[in-house]
């Protein structure tokens, strides 16, 4: 029974990075599915260990307080569908803490898989951006009908989406996943001497996969991660002037051929910073308004001010415990909150969330859960840093990378996706669950 149970969870973690591709449901599922057998197999096999550490007691408190904000919001009923089964996601990052303690070989085969899921994206991501559709897309033509839901025709002469479709995540998909990626091939050195080479073409090859999918977040993201990365790492030299001079030349050399990523990447940003102080920067933001009469690429970076500013108002109005976890999706047509007016009439921002994390937390669990959060997130930074204990906690190189992939989860000063959306928590707490298992190792971790 108990090597089902652990084989169960081995092939069902393996095979989430295909699954994650079809969207949130099957993945979540998959979730709750390995959360309850690992529940069952603490149990059968009294490995309490695992809910000791501080990670899972910390969780626990701030578990708790994303609750005691859903009972005392708005709509209850709403938050708590939220804030509940919450847990499973704890839970899963100790699932793979468990079986990487317990399957000898699983971080190779997860690697293996990981692999052949990114290179299929890659190559499919190429095939869109020179033929016009993705894979799927040609399938539809080839049937002439529609056989997948999505359109997989490539938009904008660049905006390469692949097998998401109309989803726009194909980017978000590899910046979440590249660090991950690296992380497995510098702890197995599976492939030894060809480590460097690989390591090399595979970021050169994100970071065109990124900036193609037109993500800007994603895009900025994954340079935050280089740069850190390039910082941090303590060989590798070749490696660091090789993707230095890639990634300057090609962006260079893209922005100049490509109108279209020009205005996506380098104007709508210089629009977006000119305008969190609209009365300052009026003249500069009408100069870049009359380049383009219709000012289509400008709506989406006023709305995101907008729902920032729609945040905050919510959080002035319930500063302690916020309005509740996924409150913000219907609250934020509320007239209460809307940030300004237009010819006497409030304009309203409505969206599920603020496409902030710190945002969110503020507006849908107040200060109590944020300063909770803040505190224990520069404590961890610290640990990481400093030596606690004898040592700090990223010290070999592939521990920088894994630590790389929560620094763009935590990343303040970007737009975001939804805290508590399943797909994004799926990612966050994978991540979380690699990094955490080169900190728990240990007989006590194994089974008997």
């Amino acid at each position: 029974m108990t090597n089902v149970i652990v084989n169960t969870i081995y092939l069902v973690i393996c095979s989430l990075p295909y699954f994650l591709i079809t969207g949130p449901f099957i993945p979540d599922f998959l979730v709750t599915f390995v959360a309850i057998l690992f529940v069952i197999i603490s149990v059968k096999e009294r490995i309490w260990i695992y809910y000791k550490n501080k990670f899972f007691k910390l969780f626990i408190l701030f578990y708790i307080i994303i609750n005691l904000s859903a009972v005392v919001s708005e709509n209850p009923f709403i938050s708590l569908k939220t804030s509940v089964p919450y847990i499973r996601f704890a839970l899963f990052s100790l699932a793979i803490i468990f079986i990487i303690n317990n399957r000898k070989n699983f971080e190779i085969i997860f690697l293996k898989n990981l692999m052949v899921v990114i290179v299929v994206l890659l190559l499919d991501g190429a095939l869109q951006y020179f033929s016009g559709e993705s894979s799927l897309g040609w399938i539809n033509k080839l049937f002439n009908s529609p056989l997948f839901e999505n359109n997989y025709t490539l938009k904008m002469n660049y905006k390469i989406q692949s097998l998401f479709g109309d989803r726009g995540v194909y980017g978000s998909y590899i910046l979440r996943f590249s660090p991950l990626l690296i992380f497995l091939i510098m702890k197995t050195n599976l492939f030894k001497k060809f480590n460097l080479l690989l390591i090399t073409i595979f970021y050169s090859l994100f970071f065109i996969a990124i900036m193609f999918s037109g993500e800007r977040s994603s895009l900025i993201l994954f340079l935050i991660l280089i740069f850190f990365n390039i910082s941090f790492l303590k060989g590798y030299k070749i490696f660091k002037l090789l993707i230095v001079l890639f990634i300057s030349l090609f962006f260079i050399f893209s922005l100049i051929v490509n109108k279209e990523l020009d205005n996506r990447y380098i104007i709508t940003t210089k629009y977006l910073i000119l305008s969190f102080n609209q009365e300052r920067n009026k003249n500069e933001i009408l100069k870049l308004e009359e380049e383009d009469s219709n000012h289509i690429k400008y709506n989406s970076i006023s709305n995101y001010v907008g729902l920032f500013r729609t945040g905050l108002l919510m959080f002035e109005d319930s500063p302690f415990f916020g309005k509740g976890p996924r409150a913000f999706k219907y609250l934020s047509a509320d007239e209460r909150f809307s940030p300004e007016y237009v010819n006497g009439k409030k304009i309203v921002y409505f969206n599920s969330h603020p496409h902030n994390f710190y945002i969110q937390l503020l507006a849908e669990v107040g200060i109590f859960g944020f300063l909770f959060f803040i505190f224990h997130l520069f404590a961890f930074l610290y640990a990481c840093f400093f030596k606690v204990r004898g040592r700090n906690l990223i010290y070999k190189d592939y521990e920088v990378v894994i630590f790389s992939s929560l620094l763009i989860i935590l990343w303040p000063f970007i737009t975001t996706g939804n805290l508590f959306n399943n797909w994004i928590s799926i990612f966050n707490f994978f991540l979380i669950g690699f990094f955490l298992s080169n900190l728990f190792k240990s007989n006590l971790f194994r089974l008997k």
